[in-house]
């Protein structure tokens, strides 16, 4: 709304109504009756007055009908756009139902398609694999299955798979000869080592003999590169050897390890009898068609919960991968997690490999685990040191780091002798 429009000298425009009244009324003030003759000036001033009164009335009269005509024109066009309005209205009403479905159906649509395409390409990708598979089988028949399987879709096993991924049959067993000496006469590892190196050398160049360590009492164990050659080492040896050396040493082929499984965190209050009969109860596969279990219960081992118990079974090799995929066996109303239990020997005076403190040379003699040297009187540890990957590096030339304690699980002659339990243990194949 602007402000009204005047005539340049602060005064407002009159309206048309007030324009007329005011020069009608200026003529009227400007009549004087004395100025007509026979009496005829007072009827021209009441003549005057009527008309004054009379246009007043009709130009109000048409302004008001101008604004009445304005506001009906201006309601017409409110009707005819709210009737515009009510057909637009209307027809989205009829016409929403129909988008609605005709989206429901495009998208079931799309869903469709796209699921027809996935399906196509997971069943390719499926039969792919299969063919692939099939193929491994038939020209390996050295890899298990799930090998195969996760080579042709390109899984690495440790990324996939928590577990341990079993050794192949392709991995022939070394083979092992154990000689111990029967009396004390003959319990320095030296003379024995050369006594027996001499022995084969002589009698048979080629045989292959990957190495010989020592053993409690001055024994020798001679590692070859299968059992039939250790066995053939042992028949060399009884049979060109003096007759007195079978009175002095024993022989020992020892047999492959068994797979033993580590069931962890098991109440304390139970026993060996309980857990046996428990898993029995509620693992099917844990025992063949005539109820004789898979497995023996070796030991049990305290956990880091006082409340609870480790325990180590032996398992059937053929078994082995069966359970061990399984992750755990049920016992009474809990899972029981379980892996591979891997037993490393290790003295706990030496801290040497491959015997017990019970067997071990320098029992009077214990060493320190950090530093390695003889523990004395008010000993203190200077540094930190591995006499095993010392004496490795110094014997097989080897680069192990040797700034760790003895008893460090990462320590790289610790991982070679877990190796070598893997490498001797029967996976049922």
């Amino acid at each position: 709304m602007g402000e009204k429009k005047g005539r340049g000298d602060g005064t407002e425009s009159p309206q048309p109504i007030d324009k007329y009244d005011n020069e009608l009324q200026i003529l009227i003030d400007k009549l004087d009756p004395e100025d007509y003759v026979d009496g005829i000036g007072p009827l021209v001033v009441d003549w005057f007055k009527d008309l004054e009164t009379f246009s007043s009335d009709t130009i109000k009269a048409g302004l008001t009908y101008g604004k009445t005509w304005s506001l009906e024109r201006e309601n017409e066009a409110l009707k005819a756009t709210l009737e515009i309005y009510t057909d637009i209205s209307s027809t989205v009403r009829e016409i929403t139902p129909v988008l609605e479905e005709l989206k429901e159906n495009n998208i079931k649509e799309l869903l469709k398609n796209e699921r027809e395409l996935v399906c196509r390409d997971i069943n390719s990708t499926i039969e792919k694999s299969n063919l692939g598979i099939l193929e491994e089988v038939k020209s390996s028949s050295s890899k298990y299955y799930a090998q195969i399987a996760l080579q042709s879709r390109g899984i690495s096993q440790n990324s996939s798979i928590p577990i341990r991924p079993l050794p192949t049959p392709s991995q022939n067993p070394e083979g092992v000869l154990l000689i111990k000496s029967k009396n004390d006469k003959v319990k320095d590892f030296e003379t024995n080592k050369k006594l027996f190196m001499n022995l084969i050398s002589s009698n048979n160049p080629n045989a292959r003999v990957r190495g010989i360590n020592k053993l409690y009492g001055g024994g020798v164990k001679i590692i070859t590169g299968s059992k039939d050659e250790a066995s053939a080492i042992k028949d060399l040896i009884l049979e060109k050897g003096a007759a007195v050396l079978n009175t002095k040493f024993g022989f020992v082929l020892p047999g492959r390890r068994v797979p033993q499984l580590i069931l962890y965190n098991v109440d304390k209050g139970v026993d060996e009898e309980s857990l046996k009969k428990g898993l029995l109860s509620k693992n099917i596969t844990l025992a063949d068609a005539e109820n004789k279990p898979h497995f023996k219960v070796d030991f049990k081992m305290p956990a880091r919960d006082p409340k609870c118990n480790h325990w180590v079974l032996s398992i059937n090799p053929k078994k082995y991968s069966d359970f061990i995929g399984k992750g755990g066996f049920y016992f009474e109303f809990t899972k029981l997690r379980l892996s591979e239990f891997i037993s490393v020997k290790q003295c706990k005076v030496c801290f040497g490999f491959g015997h017990t403190s019970k067997n071990c040379d320098h029992a009077e003699n214990p060493r320190c685990d950090r530093y390695g040297e003889a523990k004395k009187e008010g000993h203190k540890c200077r540094t930190v040191k591995c006499n095993n990957c010392i004496e490795s590096n110094a014997r097989f030339r080897t680069d192990f780091r040797t700034n760790h304690s003895c008893l460090d699980r990462r320590c790289r002659s610790y991982q070679k002798q877990k190796e070598l339990v893997i490498k001797r243990t029967n996976y049922g194949y």
